[in-house]
């Protein structure tokens, strides 16, 4: 594949990740209106561990962890994984799917910010550039929801703790490095990110199945 034809790939795959994950914040709303918090991730924890372990064994990816390399895999999970779903599952119960992920979007400057204390990465003047268009356009589209973000504190909270749990398990993987092919070890993060999920859901939440509407049902899907 030549240069350009990577490249145009590249830029589709951004575009389409952009849309699924757009489109993703309005049906955890819908979805939660009717499926608690813990019921909802451990379902997609599952999924995705299962899918991820599929295709990498179908594409004859190795699943095997390295030796030593399991407390670093077990950190990133923590963070990237278990403290990211838990607090944007929650926060979303308190604020609207517009503003949360609005909030969660400040993870590339907690990403900056630690990067420069952990990984002691300069700041450059094209990266401080774009950090600072970023920030500015954040802050004009939370200003225009400023009310509705002060009447409801908590879930404003919550979600701007998921992104920071996401930028430390950014800052983990970079730090210390898993030598594993991506979806092998982004199986792993999440079967080892939903176990806590998993072993606490049926202490905090009992769900209907057949309580679920259509809608939320799909959602889960």
């Amino acid at each position: 594949m030549s240069q350009a034809s990577q490249s145009r790939s590249s830029l589709l795959l951004v575009a389409l990740i952009t849309v699924v994950w757009g489109f993703n914040w309005p049906i955890m709303k819908t979805v939660l209106s009717e499926v608690p918090p813990f019921t909802f991730r451990s379902l997609c924890m599952a999924a995705g561990a299962i899918g991820l372990f599929a295709i990498a064994k179908a594409n004859g990816l190795s699943l095997r962890v390295p030796a030593g390399q399991w407390p670093r895999l077990l950190s990133s999970a923590l963070f990237n994984i278990t403290g990211w779903n838990l607090l944007i599952a929650f926060g979303l119960k308190y604020v609207a799917a517009s503003r949360g992920v609005i909030l969660a979007y400040t993870m590339p400057m907690w990403t900056v910010l630690l990067s420069m204390i952990f990984l002691h990465e300069r700041l450059s003047g094209r990266r401080a550039l774009g950090l600072a268009f970023g920030m500015v356009a954040m802050l004009i589209l939370v200003s225009v929801e400023f009310a509705q973000l002060k009447a409801a504190p908590l879930g404003a909270l919550l979600v701007v703790g998921a992104a920071l749990s996401w930028s430390i398990g950014t800052i983990i993987l970079k730090r210390f490095p898993v030598n594993l092919p991506t979806t092998a070890m982004t199986g792993w993060n999440m079967l080892l990110g939903g176990i806590p999920i998993w072993i606490a859901t049926p202490f905090f939440e009992h769900v209907a199945i057949g309580n679920i509407s259509l809608w939320p049902a799909l959602g889960v899907v």
